[in-house]
């Protein structure tokens, strides 16, 4: 097992003052790391993740392995909204702006548990895209 550790770095300098902050945060336990570059289509749902009781996507998961993810929105101009979902389509779609990333850690988002106060369960990760096609990153850590 390895440690993950993720670094959050803002810098910015106005009028010659520099400002900003580093974080790190460390998750234990990581046996697997899978980072994936995917074409997200437009205005065409994409499963771009699947946990193991859902139908298969581009990446399938065991229920209680995930421990991080990270979406990186790679297109300089389109979006891409991601929908945390289950298999009735009941969820929430999140906008991942050009250039952007959007980042879960630790497993408080699977089947086994609520993703929200709806108490809706997530068995699936789908993108989609609007205004034109997008690359987008994808990196996740597992147990």
């Amino acid at each position: 097992m390895a440690d993950l550790t993720v670094t959050v770095t803002d810098t910015i300098t106005i009028s010659g003052r520099k400002s900003g902050s580093e974080r790190a945060h460390t998750i234990s336990g990581i046996n697997h790391v899978l980072q994936s570059i995917v074409n997200v289509p437009n205005a065409s749902s994409f499963r771009a993740l699947s946990f193991a009781s859902a139908a298969a996507g581009m990446l399938q998961l065991s229920d209680g392995s995930l421990r991080y993810i990270r979406f990186t929105n790679t297109n300089g101009t389109h979006p891409v909204y991601l929908f945390f979902g289950n298999s009735s389509d009941a969820g929430y779609n999140i906008e991942i702006p050009a250039g952007c990333s959007f980042v879960l850690s630790e497993d408080s988002f699977g089947t086994g548990s609520s993703f929200a106060s709806s108490g809706t369960q997530m068995d699936k990760i789908s993108a989609r895209a609007t205004g034109g096609d997008v690359v987008m990153e994808v990196f996740y850590a597992t147990t």
